[in-house]
């Protein structure tokens, strides 16, 4: 495909980045002697997304996932599979304009799903049986920058970790890289 995006179930492209990515992954693991219990997906924005739709479609491959604005898409709220139980670290600003941290429903193209953040974070913490969302407000670490966090973990069922940095003013943005404000 000649899009510049992964195709993380979005249906832009033709392209089988899942395929792809999962024949590389266990590449790694027969010839370079890659963990095959530490092959975990992360990525930022519709590399978050291609995150999600890997450990939803191929959970025999993809142990866990980490994203920065990057948000399950519709087929895989539908579609994904969260068992076995694996480990899902989401950061995302609740002011981003790309990817809404609220629930979205009526957005507008494939980058667009429904859930919000919250909401993919109880799908996987449901599905590890964790009954208990704790959450910490951490200080504002950069004065002036407007910008603060609240950490979530959900526990009470798998030792499983669920866990989502929120942060409060952030814009979709990587915190800390290329000028953006570092909280």
């Amino acid at each position: 495909s000649l899009l510049p995006y992964w195709n993380a179930h979005l249906f832009l492209t033709p392209a089988d980045d899942v395929g792809f990515l999962t024949a590389l992954a266990q590449h790694l693991q027969s010839t370079e002697g890659c963990d095959e219990a530490c092959t975990y997906a992360t990525g930022a924005s519709n590399g978050g997304m291609m995150s999600y739709a890997l450990i939803c479609e191929r959970p025999d491959v993809w142990r866990g996932m980490a994203t920065v604005g990057g948000v399950m898409s519709a087929y895989d709220q539908q579609n994904g599979h969260a068992e076995p139980a694996r480990p899902v670290f989401h950061i995302h600003g609740n002011a981003d304009a790309a990817m809404p941290y609220d629930s979205y429903e009526g957005g507008q193209g494939p980058w667009t799903g429904g859930w919000g953040v919250m909401d993919m974070m109880s799908f996987w913490a449901d599905a590890h049986g964790h009954d208990t969302v704790d959450s910490l407000q951490l200080e504002d670490a950069i004065e002036g920058d407007n910008l603060t966090e609240t950490v979530f973990s959900w526990t009470g069922g798998t030792d499983t970790p669920v866990v989502h940095h929120r942060v409060n003013g952030g814009g979709h943005d990587w915190w800390g890289a290329y000028g953006a404000p570092s909280e």
